[in-house]
């Protein structure tokens, strides 16, 4: 139906113009004859037409006739060609769009089952699917005062050689985060760090590892004040700091590949407004806080490619982050500064 309608859209004007014409022959066509024959008759004086002195007549009128008429079956031919040429186009146009929603979906399957299959087992039970993003937020939020709290302690004593903000320490919360505290894990971490664009002096690093191996331990157990001095205790159902990059690996990477797929359609094929539509539903499947660790996972280096490729400004990708969760390090609000005074509606939570 969308593909007749294009074809309309395109065919009605010049189809306008044929009809047109053809009435407008169709009444010259009608009329010669007559006045033909009244030449005849007020040049032979007689109201009886004699075929044999018509016949002159009809040949004129026929070689006038022949030629309009091979002239519209040319162009019904040409038309039904073009008719066909153009369903062909369409069709093959509404194939690519078939099996790019075929894909699409089955990304968003793929995506639900990466929920169902996240799971935490701890000492106090088990935590699985969209809760375990929950505990995940409170432990990342906990470390990256842990990292706060050792800077501050070493920077007062005067034992760094640089200074560091929020959205550098956010990114060492980070690595401990996702890769945990271990033998395996610490070979892997100090590997991170190592990365020129975001490394830590290796003795803030150190005590911010061995911090969280005594808490982890429980040899100690401290709890902070945020900025707007709200407690910041850990309250988890496993230990901290195990790592979580056996199951949020998997699951940002499939994320990214799909909003990059969409991305990547051909302009003629999915517009940019019909992208923003097929990713505003991948961005309905995730929760308040999968919109938040996907911020913080974006800031760290590891996901560094949702902003380099603009995906959080192009397709509002944490449209609907609740603000207030997202209070620590660097916000939202001030890292997307200059894009939210081109779009005020970036952020849901900055309308209220």
């Amino acid at each position: 139906m969308k593909a007749l309608k294009r074809i309309w859209s395109e065919l009605w004007l010049p189809i306008l113009i044929i009809v047109l014409i053809a009435v407008f022959y169709e009444q010259i066509l009608i009329s010669f004859p007559h006045w033909l024959i009244k030449i005849y008759q007020s040049q032979f004086n007689s109201k009886d037409i004699n075929p044999a002195d018509t016949g002159p007549i009809g040949d004129t009128y026929g070689g006038m006739l022949g030629p309009l008429i091979a002239l519209f079956a040319a162009f019904l031919t040409f038309l039904a060609f073009w008719v066909q040429f153009k369903a062909n186009v369409e069709q093959k146009r509404d194939l690519q769009i078939e099996r790019f929603e075929n894909k699409y979906y089955e990304l968003l399957r793929f995506h639900k089952d990466n929920i169902s299959e996240i799971k935490i087992d701890g000492h106090e039970g088990t935590v699985e699917k969209r809760k375990a993003f929950v505990s995940m937020y409170n432990e990342f939020r906990y470390s990256f005062w842990c990292c706060k709290d050792k800077y501050d302690e070493l920077w007062e004593k005067g034992e760094l050689k640089m200074s560091y903000n929020d959205e550098q320490l956010l990114r060492l919360a980070y690595i401990f985060f996702l890769g945990g505290v271990g033998d395996n894990s610490d070979m892997v971490s100090k590997a991170i760090n190592k990365n020129p664009n975001y490394q830590i002096e290796e003795k803030l690093f150190n005590a911010v590892l061995n911090y969280f191996k005594l808490i982890k331990s429980k040899t100690i157990r401290p709890a902070y004040l945020d900025y707007d001095g709200y407690p910041v205790i850990l309250r988890l159902r496993y230990l901290p700091w195990g790592g979580h990059q056996s199951r949020l690996g998997h699951y940002y990477r499939h994320l990214f590949q799909t909003v990059k797929f969409v991305d990547r359609q051909e302009n003629d094929l999915i517009n940019q407004d019909e992208k923003v539509d097929y990713l505003r539903m991948l961005r309905a499947q995730l929760s308040d806080y999968e919109q938040v660790l996907l911020y913080y996972n974006a800031i760290s280096h590891f996901g560094e490619g949702w902003l380099q490729n603009n995906y959080f400004i192009k397709y509002k990708m944490i449209h609907n982050i609740p603000l207030p969760l997202a209070s620590f390090g660097i916000t939202p609000i001030e890292k997307f500064k200059e894009e939210l005074q081109k779009d005020a509606s970036l952020f849901e939570w900055s309308e209220r």
